[in-house]
């Protein structure tokens, strides 16, 4: 899970409250940090931009991720498979954007997102192995 490495995301946050996520087509788990301390926990369904409209998107954020959200969010950092271009984080920051007014958002793929909870800045390489695989070299 991408939190496991916060450090990373809290020196590119300087103390707001963020919402890190970590997608696949099964399952989204959710992590609200604030003051650099994890204020929240939890999951909701799965969220494959690959795979998805923005109406399913838009049901999940709405019905799962709102509702346990109790503060002002500026920042979402989402790790997910699907992300896969510009056009799909667009279509996703405008689902966010409904739920999350204001907060800036950073997409990128959940290799990427394992990479970065499992060495940070230092170089490795990472395989994911669930609904589906991937793996890469992190430098």
């Amino acid at each position: 899970m991408v939190y496991a490495k916060t450090s990373w995301h809290r020196k590119n946050c300087n103390g707001m409250a963020y919402l890190i996520a970590d997608s696949g087509a099964t399952k989204t788990d959710w992590r609200l940090i604030d003051g650099g301390r994890e204020a929240a926990a939890f999951a909701s369904k799965g969220i494959n931009l690959a795979l998805m409209d923005e109406e399913q998107v838009n049901i999940i954020l709405k019905e799962e991720v709102a509702p346990a959200v109790d503060r002002k969010i500026e920042k979402i950092w989402f790790y997910g498979a699907g992300v896969t271009g510009h056009e799909v984080e667009e279509m996703f920051a405008g689902c966010l954007a409904q739920f999350f007014p204001g907060a800036e958002l950073a997409a990128s793929s959940d290799v990427k997102g394992a990479c970065i909870a499992l060495f940070g800045d230092e170089p490795g390489i990472a395989c994911i192995i669930g609904t589906g695989s991937a793996c890469c070299l992190w430098d």
